[in-house]
């Protein structure tokens, strides 16, 4: 049997549908790192959107594309005037796309786990 009226009142705190966590943050102190995961999640998606663009417009995969730049990077480099640039090339790991979003993922969570004490 059905009953009228609501299934959860506004002083019900025990329903489990209601979630209020006493020990919670305030909803405004959330806003920010909600914004933050979304614009990487955004992002993340963006960037494999202009990669599938580029192969279809250029006819080349990534690694043929990498290849065909080599001569170029490989001038830039000898210049010696970007280190960190030379470093990614050098040490250059190419992790396979869902690792790759899971510690990007991970890394923007850790700043508002850590400055939300949690």
């Amino acid at each position: 049997m059905i009953e009228d009226g609501p299934l959860i009142r506004p002083d019900d705190r025990t329903h489990p549908l209601v979630g209020v966590d006493p020990a919670a943050p305030p909803a405004a102190s959330t806003r920010a790192p909600l914004g933050a995961v979304h614009a990487y999640v955004l992002g993340s998606v963006a960037a494999q959107q202009a990669l599938r663009g580029a192969e279809q417009r250029t006819g080349l995969s990534e690694e043929e594309w990498q290849r065909s730049v080599g001569p170029y990077i490989s001038e830039v480099l000898a210049a010696g005037e970007h280190p960190m640039l030379a470093r990614r090339v050098v040490e250059a790991e190419e992790p396979e796309p869902d690792i790759e979003f899971t510690f990007g993922l991970d890394c923007v969570l850790d700043g508002p786990a850590a400055r939300l004490g949690r």
